[in-house]
């Protein structure tokens, strides 16, 4: 079994089962997409927290890793669903920043009325 995260307490809690990738959500998903195209498993689902996607800076994905005596075959459940999750993961973000966008629009908007007036 592995940890794969950007969560420095993951690490902390588990070093043994963790792999620690100094990266965004993206890379992470990316990285146990690779591990599952080697035979990997998942065993925790890609999206969970409390958090929506796209809002969560940490990642941490649960699989299960090939074993050396069965040769490499593709779970292609786990497959589907890291593909999924990268997909939504892109798409929220993507909204997310967008909507991020708009909100430093609207947190500037005042400032640049109060200059034009003591212009």
């Amino acid at each position: 079994m592995k940890i794969i995260t950007n969560n420095p307490l993951v690490q902390d809690e588990y070093p043994e089962l963790t792999e620690f990738l100094d990266a965004g959500v993206k890379d992470i998903m990316l990285s146990v997409r690779n591990y599952i195209h080697l035979g990997a498993e998942l065993v925790s689902h890609p999206v969970t927290g409390n958090l929506p996607p796209g809002e969560n800076p940490y990642k941490s994905i649960v699989i299960k890793e090939a074993s050396e005596n069965t040769g490499i075959t593709t779970d292609f459940f786990s497959l589907t669903l890291i593909e999924n999750s990268i997909e939504q993961n892109k798409k929220t973000s993507d909204e997310f920043f967008a909507y991020m966008q708009d909100v430093k629009q609207i947190v500037c908007n005042p400032v640049k009325i109060k200059i034009r007036k003591l212009k």
